[in-house]
Order: structure tokens, then sequence, then C-alpha cells
């Protein structure tokens, strides 16, 4: 799997790795209830 700017982030998270190294790079709200809605449409570089 390649990951840019356009991968959406609902299929960045169906690799069981991808949420923690997201974190580790500061990605906000990963566990917010409003993020579940959200990621099904953005993409990782908006």
């Amino acid at each position: 799997m390649t990951i840019d700017k356009n991968s959406i982030l609902a299929e960045i998270l169906k690799n069981p790795k991808a949420e923690k190294i997201l974190a580790k790079y500061n990605l906000p709200c990963l566990t917010c209830p409003m993020a579940r809605f959200e990621i099904e449409n953005l993409k990782l570089g908006e």
C-alpha cells in the first residue's frame, strides 16, 4: 500500500499498525467520536 497526501484515512486505518504510526506523528482526533464520521472522506493531506 502506498500512502500519500491523497490517501483516504479510512483506507489507511485498515492497516492494524496505521493508527499507532499516525498518532506518533500527531494526527489529531483518531479516537474522537466525530472523527469516525469524517474519516470516511478525509484525505491525509487535508
